[in-house]
């Protein structure tokens, strides 16, 4: 009977040492899975955080790009009804330049997030301004004034003032396609 009693206790306290380990494994594992959800929490939240950062200075180097092309077509530039889009053509013919370096600046300043599709509208943009640019420089007459030069070359650019315009909307679409992404994400 005492072997029995002795045995009772040994089973009741391997059985008590036993479930005390087993409690403390436990514990152990819940409290590493629990360190690894907060380091992964951590990490995601500072991932989130440098995505977030990251996207508002793509925004704001985008706006003031959009900004710019949206100023051609501004109420007060229209001051009769014009059809024809005459009012259009002179202001590419007299500001390609500036859109030249507005678009310059956008893609050195843009040049970290740069993807193919706005440096493929980029382009297309410049070659058409390029056009542009030699055509004027054969009918650019230095003894004309400046007013009768811009209208000789108005008459002669076929559709080139209209290709700078469509290529600079379609550049405005792709940056607006970004700024979207940017949103969604």
């Amino acid at each position: 009977m005492a072997t029995d009693l002795i045995t009772t206790q040994l089973i009741t306290v391997g059985g008590t040492i036993g479930g005390a380990l087993l409690t403390g494994i436990v514990t152990i594992i819940s409290q590493y899975i629990n360190k690894k959800s907060k380091e992964n929490e951590i990490k995601q939240q500072i991932t989130f955080k440098i995505i977030e950062e990251n996207l508002k200075e793509r925004k704001l180097l985008i706006k003031p790009t959009l900004q710019f092309i949206d100023s051609f077509n501004l109420p007060e530039h229209h001051e009769f009804y014009d059809d024809s889009g005459e009012w259009l053509e002179r202001a590419m013919i007299s500001s390609y330049i500036k859109i030249k370096k507005e678009i310059s600046n956008f893609m050195l300043n843009y040049t970290v997030y740069m993807n193919d599709e706005i440096r493929n509208s980029i382009w297309d943009l410049s070659t058409a301004i390029n056009k542009l640019t030699e055509l004027e420089s054969k009918l650019r007459n230095a003894s004309n004034n400046y007013e009768v030069s811009d209208d000789i070359i108005y008459m002669s650019c076929k559709d080139e003032p209209s290709k700078i315009w469509s290529k600079l909307q379609k550049l405005r679409g792709v940056l607006c396609d970004e700024i979207n992404i940017i949103e969604v994400i």
